[in-house]
């Protein structure tokens, strides 16, 4: 090589050739270039299109314009919309209030890549989310959920879609899309929160369980026979359940404590009040005393404050009684919180939710037992029983014992497992590493009375297990979205809106704050026509970052990976 390169003529052939390669080189970038502007125009200009998300109406599903903070207790990352003005979060997960957005950029919303061609050889469905344009200034466009289609009868009760008289449940990728986070157990608040109490907890009296952090475990391989049999065969009778009342043979279990704010009721037996203790009324009026009853009502949960003035100089009885209040007041049902939203319940906050899901890893390396995981609605129980020594997943309603369903376990000894369990809509729904062993369970699928309303789960899920050794990890739970009867000529519990032959209804997973078919003028209706086509990608997310440069501070547009997501 050494005497080629020393050769001129060499030399000569080898600069040639460099520059031959570089030319062919340089041409097939520039060739290249095009073709990839060609191919980009011509996609988006036949097939796709880009739009921005300006406002937060399809939140968390898409985000608008926005402010980012992470939460100082738990370390969760809060979205909130930059119309808030206050400056102020509070986290979804934990609760904590008075989050600072004041020194947050504004990011941009979500950008969408749509499918222009989605709908030209078949018909929009249910609960897709689909772009169109506003029938009342076709120049702006929308991105909302199809919830009615042509020729129904749609309604809107008590959260819950119905269609033609007919609750409508979700498949199990339309309820991933769906669910809201209501806690992460791998999000818990550290240690030195004050404000803050364990929501997943050991039921006193239980044996086998332990808490390792953010996992728990459960230990007993030698359990009592005639105990694993009666959790095999559940009672055929078994006691109605109420809003409070504890589901049967639970070992670890779900309460949802808050950390203030609420709007249910609690009370405490309180035979007179107390001389010398600051009395109830309108400086204090979540709190009640009914002397007629012998009880003290709180609304909400009960402030340290106003406890520890109930608590100074008065009898232990009285304290004792305070003390209870307290703890109660704070276990509250799960409402509808947006926590994009804003302020302390955000748009939103004021139902009860009953549609619930929880999603936990479990691993069982050892036994021949089973593990069981339940759900309630405030009016039907299920446990999913995940029998080892069979092989099988059983679905057991607990009201009347029966098996409704049974499908083959795949779970294995020592390998980690995905598990969910679901009970939206009135289904019962399981997977397990996402693949469902048995059809979904519907039950009481008709209309319900619109002025009928149902008890709330006040500790909604739970698990319990026996002869096995088992780690629960990952655990967090989810609620569904709660519809709002909003405010227009097409919304309210009472009416029925009957689609024409060429509309469609849409709501907004944001249901509180979204401008959706709910709240149109009379005479404003979505037809095909108006639909420009199908999202399917989240792309070119980008977040500010504040840099410094020569002593001057300026925002700059760096990508953000994490948030590029397909569009269910």
């Amino acid at each position: 090589m050494a005497a080629r390169l020393n050769n001129p003529f060499a030399r000569t052939s080898l600069i040639s050739g460099l520059g031959s390669g570089v030319s062919r080189g340089l041409r097939f970038v520039v060739e290249a270039a095009v073709c990839l502007t060609l191919a980009v125009s011509l996609f988006r200009t036949f097939v796709a299109q880009g739009y921005m998300i300006e406002t937060g109406s399809m939140a968390p599903t898409l985000w608008g314009y926005h402010r980012r903070a992470t939460c100082p207790s738990c370390g969760t990352a809060i979205c909130v919309s930059e119309t808030r003005t206050d400056g102020r979060a509070f986290c979804p997960n934990c609760g904590r209030g008075g989050i600072d957005l004041e020194h947050q950029a504004r990011d941009d919303g979500d950008q969408l890549l749509v499918n222009r061609a989605a709908f030209d050889f078949k018909s929009p469905h249910r609960w897709g989310v689909v772009v169109f344009r506003n029938p009342s200034k076709p120049a702006q466009a929308f991105v909302k959920r199809l919830a009615g289609l042509p020729n129904e009868t749609l309604q809107i009760i008590q959260g819950d879609l119905y269609i033609n008289g007919e609750i409508q449940t979700k498949p199990l990728a339309v309820r991933r899309s769906l669910q809201i986070p209501v806690f992460d157990q791998d999000h818990l608040p550290n240690d030195h929160d004050p404000d803050w109490q364990p929501r997943w907890v050991i039921e006193p009296g239980t044996t086998g369980w332990q808490e390792h952090g953010s996992v728990f475990g459960f230990d007993d391989l030698s359990l009592d026979p005639t105990v694993t049999a009666s959790l095999k065969h559940p009672q055929s009778n078994p006691p109605p359940p109420t809003s409070k009342t504890l589901a049967p043979q639970a070992g670890l279990r779900y309460r949802h404590w808050i950390r203030r704010g609420g709007r249910h009721a609690t009370s405490v037996p309180v035979r007179q009040w107390p001389i010398g203790v600051p009395a109830t009324g309108a400086a204090y009026d979540q709190l009640r005393y009914d002397d007629l009853m012998g009880v003290l009502v709180c609304t909400g949960a009960l402030p340290k404050t106003r406890r520890d003035e109930l608590l100074h100089g008065a009898p232990a009885e009285f304290q004792q009684a305070v003390h209870e209040l307290y703890e109660a007041s704070h276990l509250s049902p799960i409402r509808d919180v947006y926590g994009y939203n804003g302020g302390m319940h955000g748009e939103g906050g004021q139902r009860e939710v009953r549609d619930l899901a929880l999603s936990l890893t479990l691993n069982v390396p050892a036994g021949q037992g089973e593990v069981r995981i339940g759900i309630s609605d405030g009016t039907e129980q299920f446990e999913a029983c995940f029998d080892f020594a069979n092989g099988q997943v059983r679905l057991i309603q607990l009201q009347t014992g029966l098996t409704v369903r049974t499908g083959p376990l795949t779970c294995r000894h020592g390998i980690d497992a995905d598990v969910e369990l679901s009970l939206m809509d009135r289904q019962v729904l399981v997977a397990v590493d996402q693949v469902e062993p048995f059809a979904a369970y519907s039950y009481q699928a008709t209309s319900v009375a619109a002025n009928s309303k149902p008890a709330t789960p006040w500790r909604p899920v739970w698990i319990s297990a026996a002869k096995v050794q088992a780690r629960v990890s990952h655990l967090k739970l989810w609620r569904d979205v709660y519809y709002t009867e909003g405010e227009g000529p097409r919304s309210g519990s009472a009416t029925a809106v009957k689609l024409g032959p060429d509309e469609y209804f849409v709501l907004g997973d944001n249901s509180p704050v979204s401008m959706d078919s709910r709240c149109w003028p009379a005479g404003e209706r979505l037809s095909a026509g108006l639909i420009l086509g199908q999202p399917f990608l989240v792309h070119l997310p980008s977040v500010r970052q504040r840099v410094s440069i020569g002593g001057r501070s300026t925002d700059i547009r760096i990508p953000d990976i994490s948030r590029i997501r397909y569009i269910r």
